[in-house]
């Protein structure tokens, strides 16, 4: 007797500032394809304005959720949004992952922090407070500008304030070692250039790992500008 395939599994990793009601549209494309799809909200993403979560805890709650996934006998595939690439490359050594894709993401090395991986400070639309609070004033135009201007302010008003020393605490695994991994490029980025994103996938490939690439004309997220062929894209990585 036969028996019917398992479903993939796709664990969204969002991107800082972000929480999964952005990525709404995107899980239900991909649940359209017959896959389930798992978006958890990351603690340094709570929107609470007093700083005491980091990227410690976001480590900790992805990692245990890929853990219950896979102990439950999913097929998980991690799709990491920007900061979400630093979590889950940290989060996901070891856990029978089946493959890494890398939306728009940061790809960091054992010892490096976000800090690091945009040449030593951060980005310039970002703005901290006397709080430790981290914010994007001009989200709409650095995230969102292949969106309509009322859909990108929509979105960019929603955006919450995230804690600077998730930007500052340095990432202690390299998932991508020993799990299969793809990078989504998306080539009208303005948050993470071009030219960075394609310096994170050759270090990567000239340390030893296998990384394919995909190339996409959308901005920094995909996941709102077009979530259908996004998803398309995922869901195919799966079927592989």
């Amino acid at each position: 007797m036969s028996t019917a395939p398992r479903l993939p599994t796709f664990l969204i990793i969002h991107g800082s500032w972000h929480y999964p009601e952005l990525y709404g549209t995107f899980c239900k494309a991909i649940e359209n394809r017959g896959a389930e799809v798992v978006c958890p909200r990351l603690p340094s993403c709570s929107g609470d304005i007093t700083p005491t979560k980091t990227i410690e805890d976001d480590v900790a709650l992805i990692r245990d959720i890929a853990q219950s996934l896979v102990q439950k006998g999913k097929e998980v595939f991690a799709v990491m949004h920007s900061y979400g690439g630093m979590v889950g490359t940290d989060a996901l050594e070891g856990l029978g992952i089946q493959r890494l894709i890398y939306l728009a993401a940061f790809v960091p090395f054992y010892g490096k922090n976000l800090v690091d991986m945009c040449g030593g400070s951060m980005a310039p639309f970002i703005v901290c407070d006397e709080q430790g609070m981290a914010r994007v004033p001009d989200a709409a135009s650095v995230f969102y500008q292949d969106l309509p201007d009322d859909e990108a302010a929509f979105w960019a008003e929603r955006l919450v304030p995230q804690p600077a020393s998730a930007q500052l605490n340095p990432i202690t695994h390299e998932a991508f070692r020993n799990i299969p991994a793809t990078y989504i490029l998306c080539e009208d980025d303005r948050a993470i250039p071009v030219s960075i994103q394609e310096k994170m996938i050759s270090d990567v490939q000239n340390a030893g790992a296998s990384m394919d690439v995909i190339r996409i004309p959308a901005s920094h997220s995909p996941f709102l500008s077009m979530p259908d062929s996004t998803a398309e894209i995922v869901v195919n990585l799966a079927a592989k």
